[in-house]
């Protein structure tokens, strides 16, 4: 992933309808998931209170860590956005 500085990552939720699931984020590689995180939670319009995550093949991704560290193909590999209610038991 480091020959690209700036680049489109598809997002995708499964707590929306299908049609607004996948949303498209230009996102720069020297940027920290936890900075991720705010720009996803802005475009699927998430309420504050709700807790979000981010997971790539199978992880969790911690909020400390870089974009660029990721073996990332931005053109076919998606980004899964976990959404959870820390209200609702």
């Amino acid at each position: 992933m480091k020959p690209f500085d700036e680049f489109d990552v598809k997002f995708k939720c499964f707590d929306f309808p299908k049609d607004q699931q996948i949303k498209i984020i230009n996102v720069k590689s020297n940027w920290r998931i936890g900075k991720v995180k705010g720009l996803v939670r802005k475009v699927y319009r998430i309420n504050p209170s709700y807790t979000i995550e981010l997971t790539f093949k199978g992880e969790i991704l911690p909020n400390d860590r870089l974009i660029e560290t990721l073996t990332f193909l931005p053109e076919q590999d998606i980004i899964k956005v976990m959404v959870s209610n820390p209200n609702k038991i």
